[in-house]
């Protein structure tokens, strides 16, 4: 049985309610919330189990793991629905997916078969993001960029964490509300601007060459990706490629990095006090100001931009950084565009938990 590890939000779990699950399936993280509801209300999240996903191997067990584990620690057992997130595309009818850098599939037929759920949809991850933020707080979202929002035109959402997410919120006029549209954007190619980001990109190559018998980096015979540098990988990716440029000084946070891995967290949570960490954090603020510009463009998103995920929430101070700015707004024709459109980072880690819960309602 899988290990889960848990954390509650109300001190009472309510007695006589139906439940449901919404869920969010990352490369990292598999987390699961636990709503009550009566009739079309979603109560508050109550409390949210977690596993590591690549102890993953049957996702259908684990449904039938985490279930046992909420009647045995909580007398929870009247579960009849679930949504699971995926990092990944789900089926033209919502009932399977194959989470995009994980070896197992969700499927909805296999995990009621095995565990008597009446109800089972699998969304895109970042589709159950664009759902959640409805519900949030004003204290989970914090502005970053003011701008000047157009209302009922349309909105974004990208985010960096294993890999990268992007969705596309588009207005419903005959149901006067924003309806989320999935996107594998993070999966297109990165545009290299100069020489220096050029041998970046040959640099990344060359290392899944080298890594070659890695299973894991052999799936990479393909142009390098947004993913490939705006995620928790890219942050390494970046640190690596910076070790071949520059003599920086040794300090006791390069040391200690270049004796353990560079892990994305220390890195980012020494930029201000070692050189090559400081480099690494501008370097990715640029790209994540780029990224967010050309979604922007391309999705005409002058209702804003939302950026949700573990790496903006844990380093707000990526969007204080002139890289992002700037590289944000570097575009002659459309600048005046871009100078209006508000900047948002989601601070709420739960949004999917939300967004999954509240799609398995309306629909």
């Amino acid at each position: 049985m899988i290990t889960f590890s848990e954390r509650r939000y109300e001190q009472e779990i309510p007695e006589n309610k139906e439940f449901i699950l919404g869920a969010d399936i990352g490369g990292t993280n598999s987390n699961f919330g636990l709503f009550a509801i009566d009739g079309n209300k979603l109560s508050p999240l109550l409390l949210s189990v977690h596993t590591k996903s690549r102890y993953i191997t049957d996702f259908s067990s684990l449904v039938v793991d985490l279930l046992a584990y909420l009647k045995e620690n909580h007398g929870i057992n009247n579960i009849k629905k679930a949504c699971f997130g995926a990092a990944g595309v789900a089926s033209q009818d919502h009932d399977s997916a194959k989470p995009t850098t994980l070896d197992f599939v969700i499927d909805a037929a296999s995990i009621k078969r095995a565990t008597g759920l009446q109800e089972v949809l699998i969304i895109n991850d970042f589709e159950a993001v664009a759902y959640g933020i409805e519900g949030l707080e004003n204290k989970d979202l914090i502005v970053v960029h003011e701008g000047k929002p157009r209302n009922k035109e349309n909105k974004a959402i990208i985010g960096a964490g294993t890999g990268l997410g992007k969705c596309i919120l588009g207005f419903d006029e005959h149901d006067a509300q924003y309806v989320p549209i999935p996107s594998e954007g993070g999966h297109a190619d990165f545009p290299v601007y100069d020489q220096r980001e050029l041998d970046l990109i040959e640099f990344i190559k060359s290392s899944y060459a080298k890594a070659s018998a890695d299973k894991e980096e052999v799936r990479y015979n393909c142009p390098i990706s947004w993913e490939d540098l705006l995620s928790g990988r890219g942050i390494m990716r970046i640190y690596a490629f910076l070790s071949t440029l520059n003599n920086y000084k040794k300090s006791e946070q390069s040391e200690h990095i270049a004796n353990d891995g560079p892990h994305p967290d220390y890195i980012f949570g020494h930029w201000e006090r070692d050189p090559q960490c400081c480099d690494t954090f501008k370097m990715y603020a640029g790209f994540y100001g780029r990224c967010a510009k050309d979604f922007a463009l391309e999705t005409l998103a002058l209702g804003g931009i939302y950026i949700a995920g573990g790496i903006a929430e844990k380093n707000l101070d990526l969007f204080d950084q002139s890289e992002f700015r700037t590289q944000f707004l570097a575009c002659g024709k459309q600048r005046y565009l871009l100078e209006d459109i508000p900047i948002t980072v989601i601070g709420n880690y739960n949004v999917s938990l939300y967004g999954a819960a509240r799609y398995l309602l309306e629909r």
